[in-house]
């Protein structure tokens, strides 16, 4: 037996699950029949004498300030850097020279009723049960209680992991040291601890505590937030579902089914029904606004509406970039591969895109490298070469000028995550932010890029697009294209990365960039050298 030392709360996540009130707090902040979830927690532990609290925070982190100002010297917080790219073990392995007799608690766990308590002996995961299979940690006990198996899918009525653990100071020892040498491998990265844990049952003694499931409660969703705290089925304090609630003229009760869709590289967004009809509500990512001009975006949106290829925009606020869209039931994202058919509605799409005649102010290629080349002045080399490879660029654009080929209105953004096929063959082009003046071959170029598809595909789309094999011209357009895409995209992925953004896929930007010197070469070939540059 021995008095608990501290308390940890891991904090750090996004909440995207919670959306649309993770988009203003982090989930740990929400209030939940009047209090915020962690907040709650502190109270709890301080009721039972322990006064040492660290909060490991991410996303938002300054929103928990005030917290660390209300219980000074007892809450400190910490931020883990790694929370965008990493699971919840680079968290604890943040705290672990602070592992003694200690709770580990999730920001997002509501108790009913106190389950803490000053003196603990054996270390235990808090678990409760369900009467059908649940897709929470099953775990497996010896006749003493102690955990001896983990599964990822908990059989009805099977003890499963939920809420508090505590950890007493020999399995803190312990655990410290597999969890150090677990993070030393960057794979781990994307497990949660438990994942750690459940690899070492054998040298873990850890037991199983029992509790109701009307006492420990985890609020995994705002469809889950809303059946808890009735105060959320009619005014939840949103901004975005009184905004739905105003546009529909339904109360906020009505809007159901919310869901997140994405939180993407620019924009966020998530699902919800309305009077048995789906939309997607669209919010502008953090920093937006830097390199994106919602008032043009409106403009092409407008302009195209008439030739029904765009997603279908029910509501479009230019000042903040706020967009509804109807959601297109039963449609999928084109695979280059598999739908050859609505690529050559897509391809068709892009071409009536491009010859609209509508006009922006913005260039793509030259605008979009100075924009980053500003935004990141301490690392404006964004690669080995980028200046040359620019300078390329620029030069091969004034050639194809020189040649009689001229801007044009381009989607900028003609990539398969971007293209729906629907479930009557047609095709949409979502999304269009981006989109500029610049070579039309530039469209083709990013699809290329960055499906990471190399010259039998690049060469099967612009025949697709110019209705047969290409003249040298077209050809030098094409590689061109490239270049435009591997500079101005690698760019704009060095920027991100620099952000904080994480890319699952190894050296995304590299990757980008890795087209430029290819291409460069190949435009020159058939050009004839650098003289005629």
């Amino acid at each position: 037996m021995a008095q608990v030392d501290n308390a940890i709360i891991l904090a750090a996540g996004m909440g995207s699950r919670f959306v649309p009130i993770t988009y203003n707090r982090p989930k740990g902040l929400v209030v939940v029949h009047g209090e915020s979830l962690v907040e709650r927690q502190i109270r709890q532990l301080l009721a039972v004498g322990i006064d040492e609290i660290l909060i490991v925070t991410g996303y938002m982190a300054e929103a928990f300030a005030e917290l660390e100002k209300k219980y000074d010297g007892i809450v400190r917080c910490l931020y883990n850097p790694h929370y965008k790219s990493q699971n919840n073990i680079s968290s604890l392995y943040l705290v672990r020279n602070h592992l003694k007799n200690s709770y580990i608690l999730s920001s997002d766990n509501y108790y009913t009723q106190n389950i803490f308590r000053r003196i603990e002996e054996n270390s235990w995961y808090c678990a409760i049960t369900d009467t059908k299979p649940r897709c929470e940690w099953g775990l497996e006990t010896d006749d003493q209680g102690r955990v001896i198996k983990v599964a990822k899918i908990a059989e009805a009525n099977q003890p499963f992991m939920y809420g508090a653990v505590y950890f007493n100071h020999l399995f803190s020892a312990k655990f410290r040291q597999i969890l150090e040498k677990a993070y030393e491998n960057p794979d781990n990265h994307q497990y949660l601890w438990e994942e750690i844990l459940s690899r070492h049952l054998p040298e873990l003694e850890i037991y199983i505590r029992m509790e109701s499931p009307e006492t420990v409660y985890e609020l995994e969703s705002f469809e889950e937030l809303r059946e808890f705290d009735a105060a959320y089925q009619q005014i939840s304090g949103n901004s975005q579902l009184a905004l739905i609630a105003r546009l529909f003229s339904v109360p906020e009760s009505e809007i159901s089914q919310i869901m997140p869709q994405k939180m993407g590289l620019t924009n966020d967004s998530f699902l919800f029904n309305v009077r048995g009809q789906r939309y997607v509500f669209r919010l502008p990512g953090k920093g937006s606004q830097q390199f994106i001009d919602r008032r043009k975006e409106a403009f092409v949106y407008e302009n195209l509406r008439a030739k029904d290829i765009t997603d279908r925009v029910i509501y479009f606020e230019p000042e903040s970039g706020i967009k509804i869209t109807a959601y297109e039931e039963d449609s999928h994202i084109l695979d280059f591969f598999r739908d050859k058919e609505q690529l050559k509605k897509a391809v068709a799409a892009l071409k009536q895109v491009h010859q609209s005649g509508i006009v922006v102010e913005e260039e793509f290629a030259l605008t979009s490298c100075r924009r980053y080349e500003q935004l990141n002045q301490d690392n404006p080399e964004f690669f080995p070469g980028y200046y040359w490879a620019k300078a390329q660029m620029i030069e091969l654009m004034q050639y194809l000028s020189e040649q009689g080929v001229k801007p044009t209105f381009c989607y900028c953004d003609f990539v398969m995550e971007n293209i729906l096929c629907l479930k009557d063959g047609n095709v949409r082009l979502i999304d269009w932010e981006y989109s500029a003046m610049g070579e039309a071959m530039a469209d083709l170029a990013v699809f290329i890029t960055t499906a990471r598809l190399g010259e039998t595909e690049l060469k099967e789309l612009a025949e697709l697009y110019f209705g047969g094999p290409l003249s040298r011209l077209q050809q030098i357009q094409v590689y061109v294209g490239m270049v435009i895409a591997a500079v101005t995209w690698g760019a704009w992925a060095k920027h991100k990365e620099y952000e904080g953004y994480y890319f699952q896929e190894p050296n995304y930007p590299e990757n980008y960039f890795a087209y430029a010197g290819a291409y460069i070469e190949k435009a020159r070939a058939l050009i004839g050298g650098s003289d005629e540059l």
